[in-house]
C-alpha cells in the first residue's frame, strides 16, 4: 500500500512538472520575441586575445547585444567563432589589424553595427560572415593587402552614412558591394592600386535634397579609367577628383548642377574630357538655388570655397579650358 502511494505522488510530480513546462513555454509563445541581453562590460572595448574571443560568452555572457564600440584588434586573432551569438554592436564594429585572421567566420549572427571597420586583414580574400547585416551606419574597408572585392556584404542596406574603400591594393572592382538605397555623407574611394571599374557602385544612391550633403573623393586609383557607377547626384557637398592616372573623363557627372563647398581636379594626366562638369560650371543658373552671391564664382555654386583644376590634359585644367572646348570652329556651341 505504501508503493502504491509513493508511486502515485511521483506520477503527481511528473504530472506538475510537465505542466509548468507547458505554462512557461504559453507564456514566453504570448510574450514575444527574448528581448536582446546586454554583454558584461568589455575593458576598453577591447578583445585584444584569442583567449578573450574564444571564451567570450563565458567571460562577458550569456548575452547577445554589444552596447557601444567592439574592437577586436592585433595578430594574435585568428578566429571569431567565439562571437557567433552576438546578434548586434550599437556603436562601431573594428576589426583592426587582425593580421592572422583567415575568415569572419562567427560573425554570421550579426543584424546590426554602427560604423564598420574592416582594416588591415592581410589574409581576408572575402567578406563571407558579414552577409546577414541588415542595417551598418558607415561602412569602412581600409588596407586589405588581399582582398579582391567586396563579396559576402549584404546584398541591399537602406541607407549608409560613410562609404569609404582605401589602400586595397588587389581590389579590382567593387563586385559584392550592396545595393545602398541612400549614401548620406560621403564617398571615398582612394589607392586602391588595381581597381579598374566601380561600375557596381551604380545600384546605389544619393538622397534627393535641396542642401547638398555628400562629399565625393576618387583619389589615386592608378587602373580606374571611367567614373562610370557612379550613382547620379545633382548636388553635391564637395567633389575632388585627383591622381587617377589612366582617368580620360568626367562622364557620369553630367547631373550635377551646384556644387556648395569645393571642386578639386588635379594631377590625372590622360583626363582630357571634363564636359560633364559644363552644366555646374557654365554661366547659365541651371540649378535651384543660384545665382551666386559672388560674381566670381559659377552661379550654380553659391559659396563655393575654392575651386582647382590642374594636372589634368589639355581641356581640363581651367573653367576656361572646359568651356571653350564646347565650342566649334564654326562659334557654334557642340550639342
Amino acid at each position: 500500500m505504501r508503493d502504491s502511494g509513493w508511486l502515485h505522488l511521483r506520477h503527481l510530480r511528473a504530472r506538475l512538472r510537465t505542466l509548468s513546462c507547458i505554462t512557461l513555454c504559453i507564456a514566453t509563445i504570448w510574450a514575444g520575441p527574448v528581448a536582446a541581453i546586454d554583454c558584461g562590460a568589455i575593458p576598453n572595448s577591447r578583445l585584444s586575445t584569442q583567449e578573450q574571443v574564444t571564451n567570450f560568452q563565458a567571460f562577458y555572457g550569456p548575452c547577445d547585444s554589444v552596447v557601444g564600440d567592439l574592437i577586436i584588434e592585433y595578430a594574435d586573432i585568428s578566429d571569431l567563432t567565439g562571437l557567433a551569438g552576438l546578434n548586434s554592436v550599437s556603436g562601431s564594429l573594428l576589426l583592426y589589424y587582425t593580421t592572422s585572421l583567415p575568415n569572419l567566420t562567427g560573425l554570421e549572427g550579426l543584424t546590426g553595427v554602427g560604423d564598420l571597420y574592416i582594416e588591415a586583414a592581410r589574409l581576408l580574400t572575402s567578406l563571407d560572415g558579414l552577409q546577414n547585416l541588415v542595417s551598418i551606419d558607415g561602412l569602412h574597408i581600409l588596407r586589405n593587402a588581399n582582398l579582391p572585392n567586396l563579396v559576402g556584404l549584404p546584398s541591399t542596406l537602406a541607407s549608409v552614412s560613410n562609404l569609404e574603400i582605401s589602400g586595397n591594393p588587389m581590389m579590382s572592382d567593387l563586385e559584392g558591394i550592396p545595393a545602398i538605397g541612400e549614401i548620406t555623407r560621403s564617398v571615398h574611394i582612394s589607392r586602391n592600386d588595381k581597381l579598374a571599374n566601380i561600375e557596381a557602385l551604380g545600384s546605389s544612391g544619393f538622397p534627393a535634397s535641396d542642401t547638398p550633403q555628400v562629399d565625393v573623393t576618387i583619389s589615386q586609383n592608378p587602373l580606374l579609367a571611367s567614373l562610370s557607377g557612379l550613382p547620379a547626384i545633382d548636388k553635391i557637398g564637395s567633389l575632388a577628383i585627383t591622381e587617377n592616372t589612366m582617368l580620360t573623363s568626367l562622364s557620369g557627372l553630367e547631373s550635377l548642377v551646384e556644387i556648395w563647398d569645393g571642386l578639386v581636379v588635379i594631377n590625372s594626366p590622360a583626363l582630357r574630357d571634363c564636359s560633364a562638369l559644363t552644366t555646374v560650371l557654365d554661366a547659365v543658373d541651371d540649378g535651384a538655388v543660384g545665382p551666386s552671391t559672388d560674381p566670381g564664382e559659377p552661379p550654380d555654386s553659391p559659396g563655393l570655397a575654392f575651386i582647382l583644376m590642374e594636372g589634368n590634359h589639355d581641356g581640363c585644367n581651367s573653367i576656361k579650358e572646359i568651356l571653350d572646348g564646347l565650342i566649334l570652329d564654326d562659334g557654334f556651341e557642340n550639342p
